[in-house]
């Protein structure tokens, strides 16, 4: 018998696996037990999924039709999941959501806590050394989360923000609910707070209605503020969504060239901001080693690649490394 379950209900699959089969038929006469978690390639750095679902309707995004409205996993749940990993070796988490600023948690007593203060608790786990966490709507970015970086030293300096438009007309057609203006508040608010922070994001090529002048003012805004990173994706219309049925459609030809003039533009930024790092000592959290060649992440989620002596163990560690060569996207170093 096959059983097919939605992306609502994967928090319940056990149930409904046991309620289809019942234990006396439950294949080889078990019934399913939810996996406990376990030691994965690179147990340093792993994902905690804190939340589900959306209640944003971009226009152009299906996710809030098959994914269902927002739902917070409960405080204690995710502090668990991490306090696991941390014993298989975990040092640095990934929280995960399709908009985590909104996170409405309950924790065992009933209250209610907000993405800061979940943070805020996640931040008193020992053994962890670092917390990053994706994605953030702009419209949700408030003041309190702004604020926790600088006050609390396991937030990694990297906040990652799609802008998706630089032209308030497709952001309105977008329904993402904030102007470039709001958005420029909060890059020089955050920016303020940390003045190294790395900023990366999303922009959206090519949207049904964008205009050559409306292209333009994306562009401008991603030299405004100079993202170290951007990933660019080209438009393209999926049924089930708003955006859909959008009569004002960008050619194909004419998406693939913003496309490209976005990754011109975004590469010659990165490349300008890494070469500001020669000489500097970063700090890595090794993920990986493979013979004398190791490769970590700085805390502003730079990736580095330097080499170690002859048997040396370094995997798993928090190790200082000067950095002597850069590209587009990554760093290469000498061990300090």
């Amino acid at each position: 018998m096959d059983l097919v379950v939605g992306a609502q209900d994967i928090d319940h699959f056990d149930e409904i696996f046991n309620r289809a089969f019942g234990h006396d038929d439950a294949p080889g006469g078990k019934q399913f037990t939810p996996i406990a978690p376990r030691a994965k390639e690179s147990p340093v750095a792993s994902f905690v999924t804190i939340m589900r679902g959306c209640d944003n309707y971009c226009s152009y995004c299906i996710v809030p039709y098959v994914r269902g409205p927002e739902k917070s996993r409960p405080a204690g749940e995710i502090i668990g999941e991490i306090k696991a990993g941390i014993a298989l070796g975990m040092q640095e988490v990934m929280l995960l959501g399709q908009n985590v600023n909104s996170y409405r948690g309950q924790t065992e007593e009933g209250r209610e806590l907000s993405f800061p203060e979940l943070l805020e608790e996640i931040n008193k786990i020992d053994g962890l050394h670092r917390i990053r966490f994706m994605t953030s709507h702009p419209k949700d970015l408030s003041p309190e989360l702004i604020n926790s970086y600088g006050r609390l030293e396991k937030l990694c300096e990297h906040l990652h923000l799609p802008l998706q438009s630089g032209s308030d007309k497709i952001l309105k057609a977008m329904n993402r609910k904030y102007t470039v203006d709001d958005y420029l508040r909060l890059i020089d608010a955050i920016r303020a707070r940390v003045p190294g922070i790395s900023i990366t994001t999303d922009i959206l090529a090519g949207f049904p209605g964008e205009t050559e002048d409306d292209f333009k003012m994306t562009l401008e805004l991603i030299e405004r503020c100079a993202f170290n990173s951007v990933f660019a994706f080209k438009y393209s219309a999926r049924e089930g969504t708003a955006s859909f049925a959008f009569p004002e459609t960008v050619p194909e030809e004419e998406i693939e060239r913003r496309h490209l003039q976005i990754s011109e533009i975004t590469d010659r930024i990165s490349t300008a901001k890494h070469t500001a790092l020669l000489g500097s000592t970063q700090n890595v959290l090794v993920e990986r080693a493979e013979g004398n060649m190791c490769t970590g992440r700085t805390r502003a989620n730079l990736k580095v690649f330097f080499e170690v002596p002859q048997g040396m163990q370094v995997n798993n560690r928090l190790v200082d490394v000067k950095i002597t060569k850069t590209k587009i996207n990554t760093l290469t170093g000498l061990l300090q």
